[in-house]
């Protein structure tokens, strides 16, 4: 008979192997710095057990679990967990185009969600997925007039804002277009002249909004179109 085992217990050799795949420090693909070894197991820790790592068949799968959690938590504007769904979803057998899906999703939330939660987490995810030289994502498929439709969207940018293409549009540019489309013609309606609320209200609402959120970006970028739509200093 053989006596006691030395080697680690099934569980503690999965999960250190679980800790070695999540070695890339995600955060310095936004130049947040590199994440302690120590600190990144343990977050792989809490992911395995909200992902269910172990259980047995559910309705769920452990990949679906992942890619619900990325809008999940895009759309509470956690950026850090964000990051690690997107790379458990990867782990789990997802491809670049479902993280991605997944990331662009939350747009329906509002664009402040992608930008400073879902847009750096599919960039990180990317990256991830390069260093394991997993198949990169698909691009979009050319639509009929799209290319047209966004280089009207670059020139109102330039003309009625007075600015470049800001990053997140680039990137949505590149990975979603028609979200970008249809976030443009939503805006365009509700941020329209000659509805019940006078025009630099509305943008003074979005002023308000994006302070709240932390969208320093964004608070400028409308607080210069209220000025232009006839706001006061004293109401701004």
């Amino acid at each position: 008979m053989c006596g006691p085992s030395l080697a680690p217990s099934h569980s503690l050799a999965t999960e250190r192997k679980e800790a070695a795949l999540f070695t890339y420090p995600f955060s310095s693909e936004i130049g947040a710095g590199d994440i302690p070894q120590d600190l990144q197991e343990a977050l792989w820790r809490e992911i395995n057990s909200r992902v269910g790592e172990g259980d047995g068949p559910g309705p769920l799968t452990r990949l679906e679990k992942s890619l619900i959690l990325v809008r999940i938590s895009g759309a509470m504007l956690n950026s850090p967990r964000t990051h690690l769904h997107c790379l458990a979803a990867l782990k789990a057998g997802a491809t670049l185009d479902q993280v991605a899906e997944a990331c662009v999703s939350v747009i329906t939330v509002g664009m402040l969600r992608w930008k400073m939660a879902s847009m750096d987490a599919l960039s990180c995810a990317e990256a991830w997925a390069r260093e394991r030289r997993l198949p990169p994502r698909t691009r979009p498929a050319p639509e009929k007039g799209m290319a047209q439709r966004i280089e009207e969207i670059r020139e109102y940018i330039r003309k009625a804002l007075s600015r470049e293409f800001p990053d997140m549009w680039e990137r949505l540019v590149e990975v979603a277009p028609f979200a970008l489309d249809g976030y443009m013609r939503i805006r365009g309606g509700l941020l329209r002249s000659g509805g019940a609320i006078p025009k630099h209200i509305k943008e003074l609402m979005v002023v308000g909004s994006d302070i709240v959120q932390g969208n320093a970006w964004g608070a400028g970028m409308h607080a210069g179109q209220a000025i232009r739509d006839g706001a006061t200093v004293a109401q701004m």
